[in-house]
């Protein structure tokens, strides 16, 4: 180090910061499996639309450690192509998962898991607009969704570009007039 600089003198972290930090993250850790099983919407059918590369949504029932499908619910999985480009994928992906709605009885419950997500997302909008089975019958639980606020892909990088999604709106600029 040059003669001229002098070294930064270094500040103790107090303990009871790193105690506390430490503590609050084990109870998140530790909370968090404790508590899922009784937070989980429960149905009589569970309706899963896997992710990018899972097609069949097979793995929808291992999410949460098994506890996402109950003893005595009926899972259905619905497929599609879950691949690139994703609006493809998701438009041939919407009409599959309405048939599988249509065709269950008792309460359903849709988990959508990330590219699955955005079919659900879908199908979730379009019963808001021409009326869809009621709340009460029918739930949405979508797991490492795009549009999550705070989370989601989407929400955190809005000029991202995916291959065969939308693209991202940008902000345009107003033109400037100058005066003669």
């Amino acid at each position: 180090m040059a003669k001229h600089r002098k070294a930064a003198p270094r500040r103790a972290v107090p303990g009871v910061l790193v105690g506390a930090t430490a503590g609050m993250s084990a109870v998140l850790v530790f909370s968090a499996d404790a508590s899922a099983a009784t937070t989980l919407p429960q149905a009589d059918t569970v309706i899963g639309v896997g992710g990018w590369r899972n097609p069949t949504g097979d793995r929808i029932p291992d999410k949460f450690q098994g506890q996402l499908v109950p003893d005595g619910a009926t899972f259905v999985p619905v497929e599609y192509p879950a691949e690139l480009p994703v609006d493809p994928s998701v438009t041939e992906g919407v009409p599959t998962l309405r048939t599988a709605i249509d065709d269950t009885g008792g309460t359903k419950l849709v988990v959508g898991y990330s590219e699955g997500s955005l079919v659900a997302e879908q199908v979730k909008r379009d019963f808001g607009a021409d009326g869809g089975p009621p709340p009460d019958e029918l739930q949405f639980l979508f797991i490492a969704a795009p549009f999550v606020p705070n989370g989601g892909i989407y929400a955190r990088f809005p000029e991202l570009a995916i291959p065969g999604s939308p693209a991202p709106a940008r902000r345009r600029r107003r033109p400037t007039t100058r005066r003669l």
